[in-house]
């Protein structure tokens, strides 16, 4: 861990994600640019394509550095958006049949989704305060939030499984809290991580 580098993968992080592209476009003509026509385009899945779209707002910047890029369009494969929604949905999904099955899986996902998305904002100017946002059971489910996606979302569910097994409604395991998700110092965070907020150049298929 470097000095004054967080140590945390920027998840969902807009300009993280926007720069990693654009500067993977200009070391690929640095390389290979007398095999390379110059013109670009960014495409992604998921994470991928939240990427894929924030490459297209930091397509600029691979424009200053490599002046004969010339960049396309973007094709975005269901790319992450909407954060503040989408933990809304989940937590609105799961209040509505407390007790099924289905409740439990995405209240591992909905805990997974947002802690993963607290740590990535590490790396913005005011990042989330965990203990804000998260009741007890995730504020210490969260110190691990460091660790690969696959790895962290096993931890979660593990978590999760445990807490099934007392046979209480999902709604009261102490995980994310939807009303401080939803206060302006906390969704202000989130939404300024969505791509697409300001016109973006060239062809973009979502």
């Amino acid at each position: 861990e470097n000095e004054g580098i967080p140590n945390a993968h920027p998840y969902l992080n807009l300009g993280s994600a926007g720069q990693s592209m654009a500067l993977s476009a200009v070391a690929a003509q640095k390389l290979l640019g007398a095999h390379l026509s110059g013109s670009w385009v960014a495409m992604g899945h998921s994470q991928g394509g939240h990427a894929a779209l924030a490459a297209a707002q930091f397509s600029d910047l691979a424009k200053s550095l490599a002046p004969k890029l010339q960049y396309k369009g973007a094709v975005a494969v269901a790319p992450a958006s909407n954060l503040v929604d989408a933990l809304n949905l989940m937590s609105q999904s799961i209040a509505e049949e407390p007790l099924a099955l289905k409740s439990f899986v995405q209240l591992a996902t909905l805990n997974f989704y947002a802690s993963y998305l607290v740590q990535g904002s590490s790396f913005a100017r005011k990042p989330i305060d965990p203990k804000i946002v998260f009741g007890a059971r995730m504020q210490e489910v969260h110190k691990k939030a460091n660790t690969c996606l696959d790895a962290y979302a096993k931890t979660v569910s593990e978590d999760i499984a445990v807490y099934v097994q007392k046979r209480r409604p999902a709604t009261e395991y102490t995980g994310v809290i939807t009303a401080e998700i939803n206060k302006p110092e906390v969704s202000s965070i989130l939404k300024a991580m969505k791509p697409g907020t300001v016109k973006i150049p060239g062809k973009t298929l979502i």
